[in-house]
């Protein structure tokens, strides 16, 4: 995904703008987390075992992780607002039709399909605030659409708990078609059109031809295995509190899920004194923290007070882990900017989608799930200090 364009004519209305391409923003990543509360119901109405449902999870993000390989580039090549505002209305239909699927084989080629159609909008989201706000609002905007892929993660399970309670999965995605579709009309509304390009401008070329040569540095490949543990783990957690059968009680377990919310607005509020801490070293600290934080879910009494809080602990850090390590990865693809955000995001996503099935390995027990969990981010920290020690090893040697 490039983020090079020509100058566009006029700069985009801030408010408008930011407002719709946030809330686009919440339904979409949202869709990755629905299925959480609703397992039981769906493994009910399929005729199938739990395990076998989480794959409707983990089928979603493979879907959505492959997407940003391919539509970052169709939005430089045939502009942001046309992908963005067809991929929406593409989505629209692929997540109403999972509610009529009707069995587990169909609803896994849907999700799929879902996640594949769901995938446009994140990289045409960013060049479009990247680029086409007065340059003065873009830290702001896009500081702003990053908590919003983050709050996805809680706001996808209490709605999806408020909506689809007593057996009403479907109607958790009759809303969410229904949801998308008001949101492609809003992105065609207030999306400005493309600016026009010189005749002679070639067609931007795919990053994908610039991943490989990314991925063979060892110290973006290290990078990159610290950044799939950050997801990973945190819906491998989610995963195993709904599933577990620590906490029974639904106004409990939606007490737990929303009890991250206030940690979405609390990163953003501490960023201005975080990014005086260095990329790797603020991702290893996060990275720390949440192995902390899963390691005390483990330990601690599984009452919902204390689970609550160190749920919350868990948002605090992750929340802070993501976007030092795309600051970090970025460090190495300064001359590829599209390589490294489609590797890093496709990365993040793909580490989230093998989430449901960490704490599948260890039959969704809390316990055995956070000591995963706590070993995997213990794992990440490691990778992002290697891959510190490395990069500064071969700028002293000038390689």
């Amino acid at each position: 995904m490039s983020l090079v364009h020509a100058v566009p004519p006029r700069c985009a209305p801030f408010v408008p703008t930011l407002l719709v391409i946030s809330a686009t923003a919440l339904l979409v990543v949202s869709q990755f987390y629905v299925v959480i509360p609703v397992f039981d119901q769906l493994a009910a109405a399929w005729s199938t075992d739990q395990r076998t449902v989480t794959w409707t999870q983990t089928v979603f993000g493979f879907g959505y992780s492959a997407g940003f390989l391919l539509w970052g580039w169709a939005a430089d090549r045939y502009g942001v607002r046309r992908t963005v505002v067809l991929g929406v209305s593409a989505t629209a239909v692929t997540t109403l039709l999972v509610a009529f699927a009707p069995g587990v084989g169909w609803a896994l080629a849907l999700r799929t399909l879902q996640g594949v159609s769901a995938a446009t909008f994140a990289p045409a989201a960013f060049a479009y605030l990247g680029t086409r706000l007065a340059p003065h609002r873009r830290a702001v905007a896009l500081t702003t659409l990053t908590s919003s892929f983050f709050a996805a993660s809680i706001v996808g399970q209490v709605a999806a708990q408020a909506v689809g309670g007593a057996d009403r999965w479907p109607w958790i995605f009759h809303a969410s078609g229904a949801a998308f579709a008001v949101a492609a009309l809003a992105l065609a509304l207030v999306l400005l059109p493309e600016p026009s390009a010189p005749d002679s401008e070639a067609p931007p070329p795919s990053p994908l031809g610039a991943m490989g040569p990314l991925v063979a540095k060892a110290p973006v490949l290290l990078l990159l295995l610290a950044v799939s543990t950050i997801m990973s783990s945190f819906v491998a957690v989610y995963t195993a509190v709904e599933l577990s059968g620590a906490v029974v009680d639904p106004d409990q377990l939606l007490l737990l899920r929303a009890s991250g919310l206030p940690a979405m607005v609390l990163v953003p509020l501490l960023t201005p004194l975080l990014v005086r801490v260095p990329p790797v070293a603020r991702g290893v600290a996060a990275l720390a923290g949440s192995a902390a934080a899963t390691a005390g879910i483990a330990a601690a009494p599984e009452t919902p007070y204390v689970l609550g809080t160190l749920l919350f602990v868990l948002v605090v850090t992750v929340g802070t882990a993501a976007p030092s390590m795309v600051e970090a990865v970025m460090v190495h693809a300064v001359r590829t900017p599209g390589a490294g955000t489609a590797l890093y995001v496709f990365t993040l996503f793909l580490g989230a989608s093998l989430g449901p099935q960490i704490s599948a390995l260890v039959g969704y027990d809390l316990t055995a799930t956070a000591l995963a969990a706590s070993g995997v981010l213990g794992a990440g920290a490691a990778c992002a200090v290697a891959s510190h020690a490395l990069t500064r090893g071969r700028r002293r040697t000038g390689d």
